[in-house]
């Protein structure tokens, strides 16, 4: 009696993505603000002239650091009723067909009444803390967008990004080494950016 004959393993296939579900939704180049805006997700994105860009999920690091400049900010801006300041998810429109998702917000407080409740048309200042998976994305693409000019048509801000992180637009704030975390308990300083906005708004 011959040995028995071993049956050929079936290797299971690979599982793929729902393709099908990306049928559903517009085509990269062709979202509408009002198509991006209607997104329902627990992810951060952002859109850009018909795109959408899905921001990788943030560290525990920079949540601690972003919380901890909220905190700073938020602080400063209460004590003296300036206006307010916000966390993100919130998207700032910079112009027609462009929001970003900077990680904190400040607005004056004679701006605030005019605000909608699902994003800001504008913002006096925002601050970014930079992801090390994203870096080209928070140092350059963002700091040059929210340089660019503002829409005559739009009337959204014209943000204004500076070579030193340390300047500020918030009324009455100190200017000096804020963006540093020496001597707080998130220990050593960390690569981060603010970018003020002008005064044109």
């Amino acid at each position: 009696m011959g040995g028995a004959v071993a049956r050929p393993v079936k290797r299971r296939a690979e599982p793929e993505p729902a393709w099908e579900i990306a049928h559903l939704f517009p085509l990269q180049g062709t979202w509408s603000e009002e198509e991006y805006l209607e997104l329902d997700t627990n992810h951060l994105v952002e859109f850009s002239d018909g795109n959408i860009e899905v921001l990788p999920m943030p560290t525990v690091m920079h949540q601690l650091i972003a919380v901890y400049f909220f905190k700073v900010l938020d602080r400063f801006v209460d004590s003296r009723k300036l206006g307010r300041a916000l966390f993100a998810p919130l998207p700032v429109r910079l112009r027609t067909g462009k929001f970003r998702e900077p990680d904190i917000i400040f607005l004056r407080k004679g701006k605030i009444a005019s605000m909608g409740n699902q994003f800001w048309d504008t913002a006096d200042l925002v601050m970014e803390v930079v992801s090390d998976d994203n870096r080209d994305h928070d140092l350059k693409k963002k700091r040059r967008e929210y340089a660019w000019p503002a829409s005559p048509n739009t009337g959204s801000s014209t943000l204004k990004s500076r070579r030193s992180p340390c300047s500020s637009s918030v009324p009455g704030m100190r200017k000096g080494p804020t963006s540093s975390t020496a001597g707080s308990p998130l220990g050593p300083r960390r690569h981060r950016r603010r970018y003020p906005v002008s005064r044109s708004m």
